[in-house]
């Protein structure tokens, strides 16, 4: 659905997305998700716009910590977070994920197949 200038979108995973895009898409529209890592966030508690994951890697990477994640239905994710000198890696195990606040993801449409 479309919500002023944004679309309404509900994940496969059951998380909703309000996502602006330029692009038109009917309501019922299969589309296709894109976010760059560092637009993604790990969140202890679940919300609408967050959905469960596994944390399987966290690794330091300058001042950045790439941290690998999982779905339920097996889907690897790669979320960057900014690092503080001297902070341990979280640990692994489950927690959520959702777009950081200023996020723009974009919008494709899906193909069938």
């Amino acid at each position: 659905g479309r919500e002023a200038d944004r679309y309404v979108i509900r994940l496969d995973n059951g998380a909703i997305w309000h996502i602006a895009t330029s692009k038109t898409f009917s309501t019922g529209d299969a589309v296709l998700v894109t976010a760059r890592p560092e637009q993604l966030v790990l969140v202890d508690q679940p919300y609408d716009g967050a959905f469960a994951v596994e944390r399987t890697l966290s690794l330091p990477l300058g001042g950045t910590l790439i941290h690998d994640v999982e779905t339920p239905k097996g889907a690897t994710i790669k979320v960057a977070a900014p690092r503080r000198v001297g902070e341990a890696a979280p640990p692994l195990g489950p927690t959520h994920c959702a777009l950081t606040e200023n996020a723009a993801p974009i919008l494709f449409p899906k193909s069938a197949g």
